[in-house]
């Protein structure tokens, strides 16, 4: 019997957020160490970015998995403009990028032990993302990648700026893209590679359907 996997997008009243802001804490400091722990004794890292994000929340046997946000389109600030302001970011970039049509995907992360144990899980998830961003208004998606995240980029059809911000221990790439353009080069790719029974996952993000699943309803992936 396959395993299920609940997507959807947090509580309307955001009431989840301490768990993430826990689970951002254990991802970004004691794991890859962006942060230094010492300096959140309450174990919870959150920024005023994160106030104005839309998150998206996978669930395996009722606990939170894995998360991703996205900044949406039109918000005052993105989460990588603390490095760099986006007006300076512009002139790199190869589309006609501005806040109105730009969404920031921020705060990525499956917990080690569901990577392991779900292989395909993340780039499902990561699309999902995309798509999400595509349908609350963003033509192009832009943010900031690890080197873990920088070989699934290289793998869809995002581009590199090559802008480089250093945080703590980390060096991340800034990375953009037109979300038609990802989403279309990451499921080519998932059907030319993937075995018949994966594609499945491939319908999900048929125009027709995309407003009932990326709504407030639940998305239920069988892995």
């Amino acid at each position: 019997m396959k395993d299920t996997i609940l997507i959807r997008l947090e509580n309307p009243d955001k009431s989840e957020r301490e768990k993430l802001y826990r689970l951002q804490f254990r991802a970004f400091a004691l794991e890859i160490g962006q942060h230094d722990p010492k300096q959140y004794p309450d174990e919870k890292i959150m920024s005023k970015v994160d106030i104005e994000s839309i998150y998206l929340i996978a669930e395996y046997n009722d606990e939170i998995i894995a998360i991703t946000s996205i900044t949406p389109p039109n918000s005052l600030q993105y989460s990588l403009e603390s490095s760099v302001p986006f007006e300076k970011l512009k002139p790199k970039l190869a589309y006609p990028m501005e806040r109105n049509n730009t969404a920031e995907m921020r705060n990525f992360y499956v917990i080690p032990q569901y990577r392991r144990q779900f292989t395909n899980f993340a780039f499902y998830f990561y699309m999902i993302g995309i798509v999400y961003a595509r349908f609350i208004g963003a033509k192009y998606v832009i943010g900031k990648n690890n080197s873990n995240s920088l070989r699934l980029s290289r793998r869809l059809a995002s581009r590199e700026s090559g802008v480089i911000i250093q945080s703590g221990r980390v060096k991340y790439h800034v990375v953009y893209g037109e979300t038609d353009n990802i989403i279309r080069s990451g499921f080519m790719g998932k059907m030319q590679d993937q075995i018949a029974n994966e594609l499945q996952f491939t319908l999900i993000f048929c125009p027709e359907i995309e407003k009932s699943i990326l709504s407030t309803q639940e998305l239920k992936i069988k892995l």
